[in-house]
């Protein structure tokens, strides 16, 4: 256990610790993470920090194959948009910002959909090759940089506050860029959702060490709670399709071939692990299908999505 200073809520209390190992991106690096007693927040062990040098993933072609792949649109990026339609008003006079848009896939949608004029944000260059609509203006620069007096009706940050330093700093600064009665949606991992409690240091959504803040449903609200003018109108659980198959896979992940990094791996490492992988999809897809069933029910779900509207005049 560490004695630290919680960022959320805090508290100077003994913390839980947890080893985590970047098993994903195969580097098999060890990281630690403290967990507040009281709010349930993980974070990085501050440590850390320094070692860093950026908030991203390495963006290696077989993931910008997948935040491209059809399936993808379908299961992600589809279901927020309509999501979003069925609680606010979208249209041609609306103004977006897609914080983090990747390869700018879900602005493209919903200026496909709804006409919105759009723009996007992300730290990586890489993703201007897939900028494809001219109507749309990505800016490649870090969010905590940008300094722009535009405003906006809608600004989104799917999985965005989890990579951040400052989430609290972040999450202000992009309610300031709302107009009067403009909505901001934020979507991130929950440390209080059960595959977090049956996998700890194995569980996918940690991904070490790029997450920096896991929120639990508790420590978001408080943040939120905090900030001038924000008023949370809309709280959803959200369960990722697969989460529990590759969280249950990754001590296996480790002995199987990597889709961008050389491994010296026997063929009985490669062929045990494969099986095994085969086999979990079996044995983890009843809990899918319960997860999926039961998410308004109760708050079981690996993820959180978050609709706050900016006031139109502090109280």
């Amino acid at each position: 256990m560490n004695t630290s200073i919680c960022p959320i809520c805090n508290h100077t209390i003994s913390h839980f610790s947890l080893n985590a190992r970047d098993i994903i991106f195969g580097t098999e690096v060890n990281y630690e993470y403290l967990s507040c007693r009281g709010c349930e927040h993980l974070w990085l062990h501050p440590k850390f920090n320094l070692d860093l040098v950026g908030f991203n993933e390495p963006n290696q072609d077989f993931i910008l194959g997948v935040m491209n792949h059809p399936f993808v649109n379908k299961m992600l990026y589809l279901p927020r948009i309509r999501w979003l339609a069925n609680r606010i008003s979208l249209d041609k006079s609306k103004e977006a910002l897609d914080i983090g848009c990747g390869t700018g896939t879900f602005i493209r949608l919903l200026r496909q959909m709804y006409g919105c004029k759009c723009d996007g944000i992300d730290s990586d260059s890489i993703f201007t090759q897939y900028q494809t609509d001219p109507d749309i203006n990505v800016q490649i620069t870090s969010f905590e940089e940008l300094k722009t007096e535009k405003l906006y009706d809608l600004i989104t940050m799917f999985h965005l506050i989890e990579h951040l330093t400052e989430p609290r700093s972040a999450i202000q600064k992009a309610i300031d860029m709302l107009k009067p009665g403009g909505y901001l949606c934020l979507e991130t991992p929950a440390s209080d959702s059960i595959a977090f409690r049956i996998f700890k240091n194995n569980w996918f959504p940690l991904l070490p060490p790029y997450h920096r803040h896991i929120f639990s449903r508790k420590s978001l609200n408080l943040l939120i709670g905090e900030l001038s003018s924000a008023q949370i109108v809309e709280f959803e659980n959200v369960y990722i399709s697969g989460e529990f198959l590759v969280s249950a896979s990754l001590p296996l992940v480790r002995y199987a071939p990597h889709p961008f990094q050389k491994r010296h791996l026997n063929w009985l490492q490669k062929i045990s692990s494969s099986f095994g992988i085969f086999s979990l999809f079996f044995i983890t897809l009843p809990a899918e299908i319960f997860i999926a069933g039961t998410l308004r029910l109760m708050d079981v779900a690996s993820h959180q999505r978050i609709l706050i509207h900016k006031r139109a005049s502090s109280p």
